[in-house]
């Protein structure tokens, strides 16, 4: 593996031992907790006399499975409760926190995904009542979390689905693996909390959600506008409910036929077009059209925001009075160039930090923003990816960290430019470069072992990911 290949080098453990020794406060000692990927450092920690850096290094998902079977037997219930947490803890260890004697911890175990059908099967009879809430359980406890569970096994969730306790009920009704005639009961149920969850179900059958449509209740009726499962005879029938949000969940529904978002362009109500119409991925040119004609000047904004507004729509959004229309218009892939040059020539600093941030903006415009005083313009110049080398380079050992940080983010670096930002003395710059997922192998290598955890953790991820995409 290649976590192993990087950690060979004894030089490099000897050093981040140094470091360790060096990190006295507790501040410190969490924050190595919570990013080390050393299992020195590890270990280490795993023994530190604060329950929160023990904690850190209970969800680390670098700490090796030995120190996560010590960490699960710790006096303290909350450092237990971490190690359910870790994305790589041993299934052997969530069987037996299933029968811990905390609730919390039973309760995280509960929620793992990587817990067995069998400790699902025992946390679904646990007495534990869960949390309070001026006299209302919450959460439904271990039941309750346990109902939640997509993992549950059928018969656990059927018996959970006639819980005492509703909010154990109305979880095991969100569940995608209750059984859809155990749904269909529970559609009927006299608590609208109830047939809010069943709506709120994805696998919930097509022939319940047209029965749920018609409730009486908003919320439910709402649900169903957003449930990917809804057909389009029925989001076409809400799409003229009375109540807005409903409308406006049908006009965000990306299943939602486009006769019938072309329909709600006419809709009064401003939010169910800003945030539902013009934000739909699948919405017509047409309906666009007409959105960006409306006379609310956030619905033009939106519109003109949206990648898929023609060119037409587009031009005569960039001439409107309202600032944030033409600045959304601005920020917009697919404005014509002739737009963008036209947008240069005006003196406005909004409308050119959003200039700046184009990546089709001409590299004249963005030599120009480049000698402006404002930190933003300048700033979304240094992350732009069509920002000339040389001003990169420049930027590459500008005074101001935040100009750093945004070149560490661009996604059109030289690979020079790579090795300045790597050796930049401030850790938040070689972080943000160890997550780009643009930065070169032999980069991410030696961020791999940075002397600051929180890089080297993000370095790690960027690696794995790298490797699990050249195995597809």
């Amino acid at each position: 593996m290649l976590y192993e290949k990087l950690m060979s080098d004894n030089k490099i453990i000897a050093h981040h031992k140094e470091l360790l020794k060096a990190k006295k406060n507790l501040e410190s000692r969490i924050e190595i907790a919570n990013y080390s990927t050393l299992p020195e450092e590890l270990e280490v920690l795993a023994n530190d006399k604060s329950k929160d850096v023990r904690y850190e290094i209970a969800i680390n998902p670098y700490t090796p499975a030995k120190l996560l079977e010590k960490l699960s037997g710790d006096r303290i219930a909350n450092v237990r409760e971490g190690v359910t947490r870790n994305t790589n803890v041993p299934i052997s260890l969530l069987d037996m926190l299933a029968i811990d004697k905390d609730a919390d911890v039973r309760a995280a175990t509960a929620k793992s995904s990587r817990t067995t059908a069998s400790a699902l099967k025992k946390l679904a009879v646990d007495q534990d009542y869960g949390v309070s809430l001026d006299g209302m359980r919450v959460d439904g406890g271990v039941r309750g979390l346990t109902a939640r569970n997509p993992n549950t096994p059928t018969s656990a969730l059927e018996k959970l689905a006639t819980d005492e306790e509703d909010c154990v009920r109305k979880q095991a009704a969100r569940n995608p693996s209750m059984p859809s005639l155990v749904l269909a009961k529970l559609s009927t149920d006299e608590s609208s909390n109830m047939r809010y969850a069943v709506a709120e179900n994805p696998n919930t059958p097509v022939h319940i959600l047209e029965k749920l449509s018609t409730d009486e209740n908003k919320n439910i009726r709402s649900n169903i506008a957003e449930n990917s499962n809804t057909s389009v005879h029925i989001l076409d029938k809400l799409s003229t409910d009375k109540d807005e949000s409903v409308r406006q969940a049908i006009a965000s529904n990306p299943n939602t036929p486009v006769l019938t978002l072309e329909k709600m362009v006419f809709d009064n109500d401003k939010n169910v077009k800003q945030y539902g119409l013009a934000e739909n991925p699948n919405i017509s040119a047409f309906a666009l059209e007409n959105l960006a004609a409306d006379e609310d000047e956030e619905v033009r904004s939106s519109t003109a925001r949206n990648p898929n507004t023609p060119t037409s729509a587009l031009e005569n959004l960039a001439a409107d009075e309202d600032e944030e229309v033409r600045s959304s218009t601005a920020i917009n892939p697919n404005t014509p160039i002739s737009i963008l040059e036209k947008f240069a020539l005006e003196e406005d600093s909004t409308l050119w930090q959003s200039l700046a941030n184009n990546p089709n903006t001409p590299i004249s415009i963005l030599e120009k923003f480049a000698l402006e005083e404002d930190i933003w313009i300048r700033r979304n110049t240094a992350g732009n990816p069509n920002t000339p080398v040389y001003l990169l380079d420049k930027w590459s050992s500008d005074e101001d960290e935040s100009i750093r940080i945004a070149l560490a983010q661009n996604s059109n670096l030289p690979i020079n430019i790579f090795e300045k930002l790597l050796l930049d003395e401030e850790q938040d710059v070689r972080f943000w470069l160890a997550i780009n997922p643009y930065t070169p192998l032999s980069i991410l290598k030696k961020l791999s072992i940075d002397k600051n955890a929180r890089v080297r953790s993000g370095a790690l991820e960027n690696l794995s990911k790298l490797e699990l995409a050249s195995k597809i």
